[in-house]
């Protein structure tokens, strides 16, 4: 366990360089205050860290060691001189490297929960004005600019902050920026070129075949996120961080992203009933320290690589996921004690029936169609079937049947959306789900009959 005073080293892959931290409450150990409260006592099983005023691309020595000093920032008026230090869950971890131990370094008391990742990131945007040249960092220092507002010189040239462009034609070409944020459209996009200083990425659109993107040294500073749907892009090699926000029914191919983001730090992707293929080529993603699979199906437990695969990975997060597969994620990672796993809710085969095979689901999303009343017409067939399955006899079911009939009524009684393909959608819907009950034949005809009244 890290002692008050360690000195830790933690690889830093978008400036290619060692950066330190030092221990100044171990894991475990109360804060001695004489007013002790309850998140103090939450503290217990945290770690206390400090950022310190060093970076290298070699690892220190023990004289770098004992020169060490708080990290405090200059890249903001308003931050001006504040240290970075927080709590983070657990020990810490194994890829951070022990350097040395010297006296805990004085620093103002504070900062909340975090993580290693964040309080890398802070200060990588911290250092972000040392390749500004000089006379701009002094503007945007002025202007506390840094990150949220974009900042432009006289002649409208945007050279900070963050930009958003909505489908540019052809090509974009940024170089001649600072910019550390960009939102971008890809529709009609050909090729995409962006500055040094360059950190984050949000992609959105559908980019044309051959679509390539110029970064520097292969995008090793930037983290990429990619709305609706996975992007497996040219010109990205050394990508930092992936994170894809993916719209209903999405695949991800996990191949074709360890193939395209070779040395990702991070992988994270969201979905709602996506599908992941290929998972176990994530085993080949040795850099990993973080993995989160959320809301995707279509893969076993043993397609997750073995934690052999992954020695540097410090946090693993499975939720939303089907439940056989997570079982044994659980098994294969349980005793992770120098690793932040998160594992959510496990989906059952008959919890995909009643949403992900919910016949009325196509109604979300579509046009003219109100999102709410969509969501309110998937949540009553849901209702009906998980009624209907367990109705004990036929007159039960006969009520159950009869009040879905007159919920859906009552969803469109003034005929506004229901149209004629989504009345014929809900009869099939009905139909299909009286396939499923045991029951027989002359017993289906007047449950069907109660929904009759809606066809055109």
């Amino acid at each position: 366990m890290a002692k008050a005073g360690d000195i830790f080293c933690l690889w830093f892959a978008p400036e290619q360089v060692w950066i330190a931290l030092q221990v100044w409450k171990p894991h475990g150990i109360p804060e001695r205050r004489p007013d002790e409260t309850d998140i103090d006592k939450m503290n217990r099983k945290s770690t206390g860290v400090m950022l310190l005023d060093w970076h290298s691309p070699d690892f220190p020595t023990q004289n770098d060691v004992q020169r060490m000093q708080p990290f405090r920032r200059s890249d903001s008026r308003i931050m001006q001189g504040a240290a970075i230090r927080g709590y983070i869950d657990g020990d810490i971890p194994p890829y951070c490297r022990y350097a040395g131990h010297r006296e805990v370094l004085p620093s103002p008391y504070g900062g909340g929960y975090t993580t290693l990742w964040n309080l890398a990131g802070t200060y990588h945007w911290a250092h972000h004005p040392m390749r500004v040249p000089e006379a701009i960092r002094t503007l945007l220092i002025q202007h506390d600019n840094y990150k949220d507002t974009p900042f432009t010189l006289p002649d409208g040239t945007p050279i900070s902050g963050r930009l958003k462009e909505s489908s540019p034609a052809g090509t974009l070409d940024l170089r001649h920026t600072y910019l550390q944020e960009l939102d971008v459209c890809a529709d009609g996009l050909d090729a995409l070129y962006l500055p040094p200083t360059l950190i984050h990425l949000r992609l959105s659109g559908r980019p044309k075949e051959g679509f390539t993107i110029e970064a520097f040294d292969e995008g090793r500073r930037i983290t990429l996120r990619t709305q609706g749907q996975a992007m497996y892009l040219s010109g990205l090699r050394r990508l930092y961080a992936y994170e894809a926000d993916t719209a209903m029914d999405a695949e991800v191919d996990m191949a074709q992203l360890a193939a395209c983001y070779p040395q990702l730090y991070s992988l994270r992707i969201w979905g709602e009933f996506g599908t992941v293929t290929h998972l176990s080529a994530a085993g080949v993603l040795g850099n990993l320290r973080q993995l989160q699979v959320t809301g995707f199906y279509g893969f076993t437990g043993e397609a997750l690589p073995k934690p052999e695969a992954f020695p540097a990975l410090g946090m693993l997060i499975f939720t939303d996921v089907p439940k056989a597969a997570l079982d044994v994620i659980r098994k294969r990672y349980k005793g992770r004690r120098d690793m932040d796993i998160s594992f959510g809710s496990g989906r059952t085969e008959a919890w995909l029936r009643e949403n992900r095979d919910n016949p009325l689901r196509c109604w979300q999303g579509r046009e003219g169609f109100p999102p709410a009343k969509a969501k309110r017409a998937a949540n009553l067939y849901k209702a009906l079937r998980q009624n209907a399955m367990a109705a004990s006899d036929a007159y039960a079911r006969l009520g159950i049947f009869e009040k879905a009939a007159a919920d859906f009524y009552r969803l469109d009684k003034k005929g506004e959306f229901l149209e004629t393909i989504e009345l014929e959608e809900l009869h099939a819907a009905i139909a299909q789900l009286l396939e499923e009950l045991v029951i027989p034949e002359e017993e289906r005809e007047p449950l069907l009959a109660f929904f009759d009244g809606m066809m055109p």
